[in-house]
C-alpha cells in the first residue's frame, strides 16, 4: 500500500472518527492534541495542520478502535487500520521529545486553569485580557523552544 497523502490522512481521521464515535474530545483527552486542534481538523476548519498532528490522531485512532469489539465490524478491518496507520505515519519524536512535550503540555494546561480561574473571580475586562496576555507570551516562547528542540 503506497504512502497517503496528508489530504488523504486528514479525510480517514475524518471517516474513522464518524464511524466509530470517536469524539476530539476524547482525542484531546487520551494524545498531547487539544480538543479544539482535533475538532478544527475532523469539522474541515484547519486544512493544512501538522504532519505530526494527523499522525498523532491516527496512531490513537489506531490504539482506540484495534481490538475493540464494536458490532458490524471485523478483526480485518481493525488490522487493516493498523497497518494503514503504520505505513502511513513518521516518527516524528524520541522518547525523550515525547517526554518533554508530555511536560510542556502540562505545564500550558496548568497556566490555562490558573488564568480561568481568576478570569472567573474577576469582572474586569482589562485584567482578563492582560492575563491572556501573559499566557499568549508563554505559550508563544513554548511553541519557540519546541521548534528550537524539534531542530536539532
Amino acid at each position: 500500500m503506497s504512502e497517503l497523502t496528508k489530504k488523504e490522512k486528514i479525510e480517514l481521521i475524518k471517516e474513522l472518527c464518524a464511524k466509530h464515535y470517536i469524539t476530539p474530545f476524547e482525542i484531546g483527552n487520551n494524545t498531547e492534541i487539544s480538543d479544539v486542534g482535533a475538532a478544527n481538523i475532523i469539522k474541515g476548519i484547519s486544512t493544512n495542520p501538522r504532519e505530526k498532528t494527523v499522525d498523532t490522531i491516527l496512531k490513537y485512532l489506531e490504539k482506540t478502535i484495534v481490538g475493540k469489539k464494536i458490532p458490524g465490524h471485523t478483526n480485518n478491518e481493525a488490522q487493516q487500520v493498523r497497518d494503514l496507520v503504520a505505513e502511513t505515519t513518521t516518527p516524528y519524536y524520541t522518547q525523550a521529545h515525547a517526554e518533554v512535550m508530555s511536560s510542556l503540555n502540562k505545564l500550558i494546561e496548568g497556566q490555562t486553569q490558573i488564568i480561568l480561574g481568576v478570569a472567573e473571580t474577576l469582572d474586569n475586562t482589562t485584567t482578563m485580557k492582560t492575563l491572556q496576555g501573559f499566557h499568549d507570551a508563554a505559550l508563544n516562547r513554548i511553541t519557540a523552544l519546541l521548534d528550537n528542540a524539534r531542530k536539532s
